[in-house]
């Protein structure tokens, strides 16, 4: 008797590990950025879960809309702000002396990441790294907005905690 109990419940914890989490959506949710800060850089943890696991680019992919001329070449981004006059101001660091458009040089392309079984369903964790000589010289408060796109361009957001520079 016991032993058809504990089939029943394996059995049927194994079946559900098979189903697909309908619970999360399609688009990337960034849940929580965690910030640890060094003397010369930073290290953010970006904590994500995606309901249809199509998150990352793979090498070969260049046509639009991931060609290099596109903003979505790129699928990780960190804008920068600074706290200037009691409120945060979007800075670009990078601006092209021949266009006058900006670039954000905390543009990043992450790998494709895929499930080991059927659900494709992806929670992880991605570290980045920022050299952390940031700061216009007009604040000493500082924050990114993190954007996460997925390969059907659906976007997650989340902003860090503020810096204190010294």
């Amino acid at each position: 008797m016991k032993f058809r109990v504990v089939f029943a419940v394996l059995a049927s914890c194994m079946f559900l590990a098979c189903l697909k989490n309908t619970d999360l959506p399609p688009e990337p949710v960034i849940s929580e950025v965690r910030t640890v800060v060094f003397t010369d850089s930073a290290r953010f943890t970006i904590v994500f879960t995606d309901g249809d696991g199509d998150i990352g680019l793979n090498p070969g992919d260049t046509f639009p809309p991931f060609d290099k001329a596109s903003y979505f070449h790129s699928n990780l981004y960190f804008n920068y702000f600074e706290f200037r006059n009691g409120a945060w101001k979007r800075v670009y660091l990078n601006i092209d002396p021949q266009t006058g458009d900006t670039i954000n040089p905390f543009a990043y392309r992450i790998p494709v990441l895929e499930t080991d079984g059927r659900d494709k369903t992806l929670e992880g964790e991605i570290n980045v790294d920022l050299p952390f000589a940031l700061g216009s010289g007009n604040a000493d408060t500082v924050r990114f907005e993190v954007e996460l796109y997925d390969r059907a361009l659906n976007v997650g957001k989340a902003t860090t905690e503020a810096i204190i520079l010294n």
